[in-house]
C-alpha cells in the first residue's frame, strides 16, 4: 500500500487538526515555535524553513521559528539553567497568546520538550506534539494533544512530510 494511503488511513484525522490549529494560528498573525533534539531538531529547522521559505507553490512566507538554531541561546541557557530549560526558556521569550509551540520527540520522553511544552501551556500558546512513544509522559502537560496513530505502523519519520504538505 502507498504510504501515504497508510498515513491518510492512519493519521488522517490528526494531520487534519493539525492543519486547523496551525492555520488558525497563522490566519491571525501568530507563530509557530518548533523544537526537538537529535532528528527531532533537524525536523524542526527543516520544518521552520518549508513555512518561512516555499513549499512546492509560491506563497507568502509563513511565520516560523526553530528553537534549536541558535547556538549562542542554546549555550547559553543551558549554562545558566540547565539544558531542561533551553526551549522553555525561549518559548518564555518568544512566544505571545496564539502562537503555536510545536516539540517533535522520537521518545516523547525528552525532559527539555516535556518542560517547553509545559511552559507553552502554562503561557496559554497551543501545542502540537510529534512523537513516536512513551507520549503518556508529556499527555499531563498538553492541551491540543496530537499523539499520532501512525506510531504504531511506524510512520513516525513521515510526520515532517505530513506537516510540510499542509503547506501546498
Amino acid at each position: 500500500m502507498d504510504l501515504r494511503l497508510k498515513v491518510a488511513g492512519n493519521c488522517g484525522r490528526q494531520i487534519v487538526e493539525a492543519a486547523i490549529l496551525i492555520h488558525d494560528c497563522l490566519g491571525a498573525g501568530g507563530k509557530l515555535l518548533l523544537f526537538g533534539n537529535g532528528g527531532g531538531a533537524a525536523d524542526a529547522q527543516h520544518l521552520a524553513a518549508e513555512f518561512v521559505g516555499r513549499f512546492v507553490v509560491e506563497r507568502g512566507g509563513l511565520a516560523a521559528i526553530s528553537l534549536t538554531t541558535d547556538s549562542f541561546i542554546l549555550t547559553a541557557v543551558a549554562n545558566d539553567y540547565g539544558f531542561e530549560r533551553v526551549f522553555a526558556r525561549q518559548i518564555e521569550a518568544l512566544g505571545r497568546l496564539g502562537d503555536v509551540a510545536i516539540g517533535v520527540s522520537r521518545s516523547g520522553n525528552s525532559p527539555n520538550v516535556i518542560e517547553a511544552t509545559n511552559k507553552a501551556k502554562k503561557q496559554n500558546l497551543k501545542t502540537n506534539r510529534s512523537f513516536r512513544q512513551g507520549w503518556r509522559s508529556l499527555r499531563t502537560g498538553i492541551r491540543h494533544l496530537r499523539h499520532s496513530a501512525c506510531s504504531k505502523h511506524g510512520l513516525h519519520p513521515g510526520m515532517p512530510h505530513c506537516y510540510r504538505t499542509l503547506l501546498v
